[in-house]
């Protein structure tokens, strides 16, 4: 006899959405690059459009400020690799923010963490102090939520203290994305990471909120696709459905207390095994 198995890594991959599927499957049957400017192009660039309006709205961003990467990684890679001389982060960002940050030549500056995994404040201002941005191009990035312990980070006085002393700010907030709101024009932050995968969306698409006005060197380059920001022809399917549960996962926050409280549930009655 089998036995019935349940699956609790959501914060590797969440199992696909019925929407996403949905939108993916009918995305697959739509002809045309999205580049075009003939009908059927036109019918590929509108669903473009309207999943950058749904991640929009999920990131409290204009749409104008998303750009759709392969993921994350890609997005976070593009960041960290834009010519910094200095990064100001901590030890507890994912390995696509640390991976990048340490290979890319510039001066990683380390942040400590207290004993709760939470980015010291203090530090990262007193860093931020020692190096404004009249000592060169200087970035600072804090993860909105840590996909190993679920801390959710300081991230707007953080941007706020950042941005006030002219240090760039990024968050990766591929983990805090439909569990917690997300006021991306309020945060105060330069740019953002988010992740399809993580929502229950298909893998291999994510998006880079880039604010409008802040301009960096484009990661791919060799065609003006995102508004000449990310060269190459859209994964038109995967947007699709990336843009599909990004509406489900905005509509289903309200849920996020109620859910929450079953896992302390669930976490109560493991410990008294």
């Amino acid at each position: 006899m089998t036995q019935a198995r349940a699956y609790f890594d959501y914060n590797a991959t969440a199992p696909l959405r019925s929407e996403a599927r949905a939108a993916v499957e009918a995305a697959l049957g739509v002809l045309g690059n999205p580049s075009s400017v003939h009908r059927e192009g036109r019918r590929a660039r509108g669903l473009v459009e309207d999943a950058r309006e749904r991640v929009a709205a999920l990131a409290g961003c204009r749409p104008s400020e998303v750009v759709f990467t392969s993921g994350a990684t890609e997005a976070n890679n593009w960041v960290m690799r834009a010519g910094w001389e200095a990064i100001v982060l901590s030890g507890l960002e994912h390995d696509s923010v640390l991976g990048p940050a340490r290979a890319c030549g510039a001066n990683v500056l380390g942040v400590a963490a207290s004993a709760d995994g939470v980015v010291d404040a203090g530090g990262l201002a007193d860093i931020v102090l020692r190096h404004p941005a009249a000592t060169g191009r200087v970035l600072a990035t804090v993860q909105m939520a840590n996909n190993e312990t679920g801390v959710v980070q300081p991230v707007a006085a953080a941007a706020r203290f950042c941005r006030a002393h002219g240090v760039a700010f990024h968050t990766d907030a591929v983990q805090a994305a439909g569990r917690v709101p997300i006021d991306f024009g309020a945060l105060g932050a330069d740019s953002m990471a988010l992740s399809s995968h993580k929502l229950g969306g298909p893998m291999g698409v994510g998006a880079l909120i880039v604010r409008d006005g802040f301009e960096f060197a484009a990661l791919m380059v060799g065609g003006g696709q995102e508004r000449r920001q990310r060269a190459g022809t859209e994964n038109v399917p995967g947007i699709a459905g990336f843009g599909a549960v990004a509406e489900v996962a905005a509509a289903e926050l309200d849920a996020v207390d109620r859910i929450a409280a079953l896992r302390d549930v669930l976490e109560d009655g493991v410990r008294t095994l």
